[in-house]
């Protein structure tokens, strides 16, 4: 009986902690992408809101104020975030283009020309704590494993 709670709780402590994990990487990745979009001045000031992340304050956070910020803010929630809960995601490239030629560039609608900056986030998942964590024995890992793992 108390293999069997000790094994369950494990396996929860293991979820909970992946979960976290998960949430925090997102709101990481969404500080950043505000944050650089932000001080590069990609989009108008109304499409910012001050935000706390953590114990962290002072971040500007992107809100939907136009079309534009909408399709950036969907991709991200919608296609990252979505191949990041699929554990299919294994980086990240965030580009911010210089100019834009052929059919409506005076929109920026056109075929970007030169890479200004470039910022690639790289993710790895542990292999021993990927999958459902129902199937995990949490007696094949010891207290200091699992602390180096995460």
């Amino acid at each position: 009986m108390a293999t069997a709670q000790k094994a369950r709780t494990t396996s929860t402590t293991l979820a909970l902690t992946e979960t976290k994990s998960l949430l925090f990487t997102k709101n990481l990745f969404r500080a950043m992408v505000s944050s650089i979009s932000y001080m590069r001045n990609l989009f108008p000031d109304d499409c910012y809101t001050d935000a706390t992340v953590g114990n962290l304050q002072g971040f500007k956070k992107l809100r939907p104020e136009n079309d534009q910020v909408a399709k950036l803010i969907e991709w991200i929630e919608r296609g990252v975030f979505a191949a990041l809960e699929e554990k299919y995601l294994s980086s990240i490239v965030f580009e911010i283009y210089e100019g834009c030629t052929g059919r409506d560039s005076t929109a920026g609608q056109g075929t970007p020309s030169k890479v200004v900056e470039s910022y690639t986030f790289d993710v790895q998942y542990p292999e021993s704590l990927s999958g459902n964590p129902d199937f995990i024995d949490p007696d094949q890992f010891t207290k200091e494993e699992l602390k180096r793992q995460w």
